[in-house]
């Protein structure tokens, strides 16, 4: 039957594996810390924050942030927001679309959506922006 030499097969790849482990864990602990002080070398400022990277500016105080559907990025106009809603409108998400002037249509891909508009300033006041 093979079940008892596959059993001690992979009883002895484990135990090899843990003796090499036992022999090499130092130098691999001090790969480890290397690489530690090498991400963290110079002062904390210099590191970009988590969720934005290095080149990326720092958004300013005139920018709104955490809006629906804008995966991460701030804007500093009504305007720039509703392009950014449209061009990920080629990736199915909703966004509003201009039918009238100053009047706006909330475009989802689903048959069974109820239609909703809004207008210019109703889109302000919604998202934060100055008029």
């Amino acid at each position: 039957m093979r079940v008892p030499f596959l059993i001690a097969a992979f009883i002895a790849a484990l135990a090899a594996s843990s003796c090499m482990s036992e022999r090499t864990g130092d130098s691999q602990l001090s790969r480890v810390n290397d690489a530690a002080i090498q991400t963290t070398d110079g002062p904390l400022t210099d590191a970009a924050p988590q969720n934005q990277s290095a080149t990326d500016p720092m958004p300013t105080e005139a920018e709104i942030a955490n809006l629906p559907y804008a995966r991460g990025k701030t804007f500093a106009s009504l305007d720039e927001y509703l392009a950014h809603l449209e061009k990920n409108g080629e990736i199915d998400l909703p966004y509003w679309r201009e039918i009238g002037p100053g009047l706006y249509e909330w475009v989802v891909r689903m048959p069974e959506a109820e239609r909703k508009t809004a207008t210019r300033d109703e889109l302000l006041t919604l998202y934060g922006f100055n008029r």
